[in-house]
């Protein structure tokens, strides 16, 4: 009778129905309600990104002889993983489904075109829920490159930055991101717009040379961006425009996770 029940759920509800108790859960996954396809059932290994290695370490646990315990290995994988959201990864320029050994090839971007942008470094994200939509997106979002602004005597600099630059506001008021769809194969541009104050200057972001403000998470239709000096962007689709509020976080030092945004 319960598997009946669960079986009339809509994707997204019986998703949140496996996570009510073991007994729901052990009935939706022997039954196989959820597609395995694209939600896998259960958790084979983790990729791992360390600051000072270049590739990433997958961290598994392989078969192992009856009566070992214990047995967990790290491999080395020849990619970076950029990115990863509900099952699918981003590296090298192509999504992937380890679960499955799906993989797509994600097309060139078209280069940016607004004025100035030349120092900023374009961070992918992964937009994707399977329990809404088989398609997924990648958000190309500028970031404010590390901004040294004591320059010893004799010290070389990667690049200079226009002074105009320096002290416009980030993020602007409105801007041009691309984006890339599964659904049209193809890159196309989105304008953002801002919901309320500025996080700060190019320059005063700039600053902040953290590792950890790069990182983002999809929860509840919306892509959370940890950025420079503690802030957070949230985008929200809205048709083919997209808003942007910011959230001043008091405190510098943050992994963002959906765990961090429970109080939303």
């Amino acid at each position: 009778m319960l598997a009946c029940v669960l079986g009339r759920f809509a994707p997204g509800s019986l998703a949140t129905a496996r996570c009510v108790c073991k007994a729901w859960r052990d009935t939706i996954d022997a039954r196989r309600i959820l597609r395995a396809d694209l939600l896998p059932l259960s958790l084979a290994g983790i990729f791992i990104n360390f600051n000072e290695l270049w590739f990433s370490e997958f961290f598994s646990r392989p078969p192992r002889p009856e009566g070992l315990v214990g047995n967990r290995e790290s491999r080395p994988v020849q990619c970076a993983m950029e990115d990863h959201c509900n099952g699918l990864v981003l590296h090298d320029n192509r999504v992937a489904n380890p679960a499955t050994g799906w993989t797509a090839p994600l097309p060139p971007p078209p280069p940016p075109k607004g004025a100035g942008m030349e120092c900023f470094v374009d961070e992918a994200y992964l937009v994707y829920d399977p329990t809404v939509s088989a398609h997924y997106q990648v958000v190309l979002i500028p970031c404010v490159p590390y901004i040294e602004l004591h320059i010893e005597p004799g010290e070389e600099i990667d690049f200079d930055v226009d002074p105009a630059v320096l002290e416009s506001e980030w993020p602007p008021s409105s801007c041009v991101q691309r984006v890339f769809s599964s659904s049209t194969k193809r890159w196309e541009e989105r304008t953002f717009f801002r919901d309320g104050e500025a996080a700060g200057t190019v320059a005063y972001l700039g600053t902040d040379c953290s590792w950890n403000k790069r990182h983002a998470v999809y929860w509840h239709d919306a892509l959370y961006v940890h950025c420079q000096k503690g802030f957070v962007m949230r985008y929200v689709a809205t048709g083919h425009f997209l808003s942007i509020i910011i959230i001043i976080l008091s405190f510098s030092f943050l992994f963002l996770s959906a765990d961090t945004l429970v109080n939303d």
